[in-house]
């Protein structure tokens, strides 16, 4: 059995969950790391404390407290900035995340009604079409609208066969001097007036080329065209006044059982599931923007760090490590070359715990990608109504594979989405298989209710006929 569209919707959400628990798995390990760093962050404070105070032991309490507390306090401002921002992000990204889960539910729920709409109106177009064709007046109807198809199918097929002979043989007739010069003096008619010597002439010029029978010939070739096409257009109005009225049977009888309300309900439906639809993906696009900022002020190295450092920095532009060596080596006490010693040790530590951050911070980048990548993906699906029941793919389409030689670098996200779009068909409804027309579920009715009223000899030509009304509405 092919999988269906509902199948293949819940391979991509898997996938989608899959990105989403290794996105939060990443999350987890830098957030380990941060409080590492955190705690390396706090130890290198106080040794910068322990430094200053060893190096400024003349100073006072209140001297000291000037110093560092506004370094501190500075700090502290933005990392404060920062806190009330994530906040205020998280906040909005569990909005938008709710919200998406909410039209994801409703979603479901549209693509569900719309299903179980059109499997009703599947039922009424069956029982509708039983009882046109059991209806004694729509029988009549629809075998002269078979008659009257067969008509119009000689008719044309006459008119192209005798077009198709006057343009192979009137240019004969038109660069002929000969006969273009005896017509136009209208010899053999009324018209004609040349006497004496020119119309002996003529009479033998005539003979000589066969004029007469060659005139017929030609008259023919000019004129038939036109009197078919006239016998053309007066079979078409025919079947047309015969199609409308079997269509006045139909739409008083898909009334009358309550079809016409079905097929407004589909509408609705699928009017609904693209509202629905357009919702998702604004609030799919703005969940994927509250991400990647979310992802930004978690990272310990993203814009806020960068104002924190910048702060630090100038505070220890006073005291650069050379200044701090050549100070050490001026004291016969160890005590400074210790606190450097430490200060140096913490900062290759942080420095080992920055590379990997950095590192686990590209692979949330990644995942965020693929997380944004496929959630388009998925989108695509879904405008297209690849999700429905109806919706069939071939047995070769392995979308977990697809999806995960992608996530390996191994192709793109556009190279999955035409292995999904190559290998989707929507089956057939059983008024299509009969009718195969594209149409409105009302004339698939008609063809096929005309198909099965007329007689055998007419079934055919019935169908063409209303298959015939189908094409034209269409192009209207």
């Amino acid at each position: 059995m092919l999988p269906n569209g509902p199948v293949v919707h819940q391979q991509l959400m898997h996938s989608y969950q899959a990105v989403q628990a290794d996105l939060e798995a990443v999350r987890g390990q830098i957030a380990s790391k941060g409080a590492e760093t955190e705690e390396l962050g706090s130890d290198r404070q106080d040794t910068l404390l322990s430094l200053a105070q060893y190096y400024l032991p003349e100073l006072t309490e209140q001297a000291i407290e000037q110093t560092w507390s506004e370094i501190r306090g500075d700090i502290r401002r933005v990392l404060l900035r920062k806190q009330e921002h994530q906040s205020r992000v998280e906040l909005q990204f569990g909005d938008a995340s709710q919200r998406q889960l909410e039209l994801e539910t409703s979603l479901e729920a549209v693509d569900k009604r719309l299903d179980e709409a059109q499997q009703r109106m599947q039922e009424l177009s069956q029982q509708l079409t039983a009882q046109l064709a059991a209806d004694e007046s729509f029988s009549q109807l629809a075998e002269k609208a078979g008659a009257a198809e067969a008509a119009l199918e000689r008719a044309e097929g006459r008119l192209a066969e005798v077009k198709q002979d006057a343009e192979q043989k009137l240019p004969a007739y038109e660069q002929s001097s000969l006969f273009q010069y005896l017509y136009e003096r209208g010899l053999g008619t009324e018209a004609y007036r040349s006497r004496g010597f020119t119309r002996r002439m003529d009479r033998w010029v005539g003979k000589l080329i066969g004029y007469h029978q060659a005139r017929k010939s030609y008259e023919f070739l000019r004129d038939t065209p036109r009197h078919m096409e006239r016998i053309v257009v007066e079979d078409r109005e025919d079947l047309e006044t015969v199609l409308k009225e079997l269509e006045r049977q139909r739409d008083r009888a898909a009334e009358s059982i309550g079809l016409t309300v079905a097929n407004n309900e589909i509408e609705a439906a699928r009017k609904e599931r693209e509202q629905v639809l357009e919702k998702l993906d604004k609030t799919r696009l703005q969940a994927d923007q509250l991400r990647t900022e979310l992802l930004e002020l978690e990272d310990s190295r993203g814009p806020y760090y960068r104002d924190a450092v910048e702060l630090f920095r100038g505070m220890l532009e006073q005291m650069d490590d050379g200044s701090l060596a050549d100070r050490a080596k001026q004291t016969p006490e160890i005590r400074d070359d210790q606190i450097i010693a430490r200060l140096q040790g913490l900062e290759s530590e942080i420095g080992k715990i920055g590379t990997e951050v950095e590192q686990r911070q590209q692979q949330i980048r990644d995942f965020d990608r693929q997380l944004q990548e496929i959630g388009r993906l998925i989108q695509k699906f879904r405008a297209a109504g690849y999700e429905s029941t109806r919706s069939q793919f071939q047995a070769s389409l392995d979308i977990v594979g697809a999806l995960d030689r992608y996530r390996k670098g191994h192709s793109t996200i556009e190279s999955v989405w035409v292995q999904i779009r190559r290998s989707q068909q929507f089956g057939p409804t059983p008024m299509e298989q009969v009718s195969n027309v594209a149409a409105h579920p009302l004339t698939q009715v008609l063809v096929h209710a005309m198909a099965t009223a007329a007689s055998s000899a007419m079934s055919d030509h019935a169908r063409r006929a209303g298959n015939r009304r189908a094409h034209r509405n269409r192009r209207r």
